[in-house]
């Protein structure tokens, strides 16, 4: 995530990390152990998990309440993301 200019202070590692903990849960260990600096390894996963949502979406399976309320969840994480993304912006 910090690639080029130094990117400190423009996202919120805290925040991203509950974003990547919601979609991929069981990565929660690993990124509490490594931090914000392993977030580039979770991108396949996070793609993977994107793509198999999207296929039962066009399959019109229906999502159990588990998954509706990951989903949620996933939202609300990134959400708090881009609302810490856009007020540190606006500090700037």
């Amino acid at each position: 995530m910090k690639s080029g200019m130094e990117a400190k202070g423009l996202m919120d590692e805290e925040k991203i990390k509950q974003l990547i903990k919601a979609a991929l849960p069981h990565y929660s260990d690993y990124l509490d152990t490594h931090g914000g600096v392993v977030f580039h390894y979770t991108l396949e996963a996070l793609e993977t998990r994107l793509l198999e949502e999207l296929d039962r979406m066009l399959d019109g399976s229906e999502a159990d309440a588990a998954s509706v309320a990951q989903a949620a969840k996933i939202v609300r994480q990134a959400n708090e993301v881009m609302k810490a993304s856009a007020d540190s912006a606006v500090a700037a």
